[in-house]
């Protein structure tokens, strides 16, 4: 929430005429005490990180805050300080005040990245500054990569570097030592440093101590050591793609797709059980990219159900293990952003016409006068299947296949198999069926509805639980949700959790909501989420000041069809007041004898604001915000002691 800081500045004693200049005051803001050791720690690290650093630790208690000040403060090594530090500054107090939380991970995270850079030929990690030294410093990798045949450095931005190869989080687990091979059903399987491993050692080549006598446990070692390159540029490939083709056989060698009945959310587990659904295998590829030092993190259309991975070469770049997918931007729809599998362009009930009846939709990339195989022949011509150039109205009905050639509803007595059920869809040929070769095509089906495939947003997480819905533009054409919040006063709530959601068309229930996505309102209480074009979308607000609507309702389907590239606005009143939550500094002038001077300076340097709201994830999330507004009074001892007072 909002940080209303008040400076008093106390005047006593009579005027001098020896009265030095008028003095520069610095206003900081106070908050619980901070104990010795996290301070000393603060103070290890470098200039960048210490203010979240103070602001994480100040929601410990003082126990907590030496255990933590300690494992900064007694790092053998001073440059993991950075790196242990980071993860410290940018982790939910929930989770570090969890059971299953222990400092010594985070100097273990830090450790084995080091420990792995000199093993691998496509990284190198470089240390901009010294600790103890410099009072600013900061790591950074640099990457061989092969694009066209022509070989390329990239050298990664600080943000990348520690929240997406650093950051030991990646979506919704705990950062925690676990047993692999102990059930845990669907918890988080927490275990200590001695019973279990963290999953950056264990699946570079830990697994090999523990590994069953009845399984394989291929190794992220074995894989990644020999690659030159992060990857080649090459989509769907994986034989040869770098470092990123490896990991993607390293996968497919270890898993298996289809989720069991345990659905762990710890890669350790993940990799034991050997199983999984899209979540589980978007959760081990992050995993083991980040243990190769490659940076990655999990993006998802969740109200499409499905999850995915991306990875960074000078920006982000899409990669699926479980399909051999690189670069596979057009799962949702087309590189102009359309959604071409609204239609399918197929005669599916043999009755001559394809995608009949169906009322065209914006953005649906399809028409009946496209002509989408290039035969000559749209739909509306009378092409059954206008995904086949060898299907026309004009083409000669074959004999060696079980489809309608010709498009005449009929498929000719093929190979004297015309009474066969060949395809399993209950139809033969002489039965009707115009292609029995499909078992989605046969009379009495029915031509398919607007595709489940419609993009809603994609949202990527990070490891302090902040969701953002800004990739939704590189998956498809997309449209822009403004949200307005203020309280029953009228004032902007800032930290405000605006909660999207679509509709669960992906599997045949469109009646019923779908989390889409999430935005966090700034200080002027306003809030902008990112969500796909040609979809209904409905909200729900919560925040610290109250909710709209009720908890446990939302409204659905406030906008029927957004349209590429427009912004619809909302204003939205919470049920409830902002908190007056503030902070003081009180500060003395230096000579306390003095009253007045002609002119009093005040210098205020503010350069960033903290809100924090309860994420979608586990944990709170916090977003840099503009600077909020600083009020100001100066006032004599009486005045102080009147305002401590409660009074105007």
């Amino acid at each position: 929430m909002r940080h209303l800081v008040l400076a008093a500045f106390v005047l006593t004693g009579c005027p001098s005429p020896d009265a030095p200049p008028a003095p520069t005051v610095t206003i900081t803001h106070t908050g619980p005490e901070l104990t010795e050791l996290a301070l000393d720690a603060i103070d290890a690290a470098p200039l960048w990180l210490q203010a979240d650093l103070a602001f994480t630790l100040r929601k410990l208690d003082s126990t907590l805050q030496d255990d933590i000040g300690a494992a900064i403060v007694d790092l053998d090594d001073p440059y993991l300080t950075d790196e242990v530090a980071f993860t410290i500054a940018r982790s939910a107090p929930e989770y570090l005040e969890s059971s299953g939380f222990y400092p010594q991970l985070f100097v273990e995270n830090a450790q084995l990245i080091y420990d792995r850079d000199p093993e691998l030929a496509y990284v190198q990690l470089d240390d901009i500054g010294e600790p103890g030294v410099d009072a600013d410093y900061e790591t950074t990798a640099t990457y061989q990569a092969e694009i066209d045949e022509v070989q390329v450095e990239r050298t990664l931005d600080r943000e990348t570097y520690y929240w997406y190869l650093v950051h030991p989080r990646m979506e919704d687990e705990y950062p925690l030592y676990v047993d692999p091979w102990a059930y845990c059903g669907n918890s988080e399987c927490a275990s200590n440093p001695e019973d279990g491993s963290f999953w950056r050692d264990f699946l570079w080549d830990g697994a090999a101590e523990s590994c069953p006598d009845d399984r394989d446990c291929p190794l992220i070692a074995d894989y990644v050591t020999e690659a030159e390159v992060l990857w080649k540029g090459k989509s769907y490939n994986r034989d040869d793609n770098g470092a990123v083709g490896r990991l993607i056989q390293w996968q497919l060698d270890s898993m298996v797709f289809g989720a069991g009945d345990e659905r762990p959310i710890q890669p350790n587990r993940i990799y034991a059980v050997g199983c999984g659904n899209c979540g589980e295998w978007a959760d081990m590829a992050t995993a083991a990219a980040r243990t190769a030092l490659i940076p990655s993190h999990n993006v998802g259309a969740f109200a499409n159900d499905h999850t995915w991975n991306e990875f960074w070469d000078d920006g982000w770049q899409q990669w699926e293990p479980v399909n051999n997918y690189v670069l596979h931007w057009t799962y949702y729809v087309d590189g102009d952003g359309n959604y071409s599998r609204s239609y399918d362009s197929l005669d599916n009930d043999c009755d001559g016409l394809a995608d009949e009846g169906l009322d065209e939709q914006p953005g649906s990339g399809s028409t009946d006068d496209t002509d989408a195989d290039g035969d000559g022949y749209s739909v509306l011509d009378g092409d059954c299947d206008d995904t086949n150039g060898d299907v026309n109205p004009d083409a000669d009905e074959s004999t060696e296949n079980r489809y309608d050639d010709d498009c005449d509803g009929v498929a000719e007595v093929d190979d004297g198999t015309d009474a066969d059920d060949d395809d399993g869809d209950g139809y033969s040929i002489e039965d009707g069926d115009c292609n029995d070769e499909s078992s989605g095509v046969y009379p009495g089906q029915d031509d398919p509805s607007l595709s489940s495939n419609r993009l809603f947003a994609i949202s990527a997480g990070r490891g302090d639980s902040r969701i953002s819905s800004e990739r939704t533009l590189d998956y498809g054409t997309e449209a822009y949700l403004r949200f307005t919040v203020s309280d029953e006063d009228g004032r902007p709530v800032d930290g405000a959790i605006v909660n999207v959601y679509g509709n669960w068309s992906v599997y045949g229930y469109p009646e019923y909501p779908a989390w889409a996505t999430e935005g966090i309102t700034g200080p002027d209480g306003v809030g902008v989420v990112h969500v796909g074009e040609a979809n209904p979308y409905g909200y729900a607000v919560t925040s610290a000041a109250g909710n709209d609507p009720s908890p446990g309702y939302l409204y659905s389907d406030q906008i029927e069809w957004t349209e590429a590239g427009e912004t619809y606005d909302f204003t939205v009143t919470v049920d409830g007041e902002m908190p007056e939550e503030r902070s003081y500094a009180l500060t003395e002038l230096p000579n306390p004898e003095v009253v007045h001077w002609e002119t009093v300076t005040i210098d205020l340097a503010i350069t960033e604001g903290r809100v924090e709201a309860d994420g979608a994830h586990r944990g709170t999330s916090r977003s840099n915000i503009v600077p909020v507004a600083v009020d100001v009074m100066i006032v004599d001892d009486d005045g102080w002691e009147a305002f401590e007072a409660g009074k105007t």
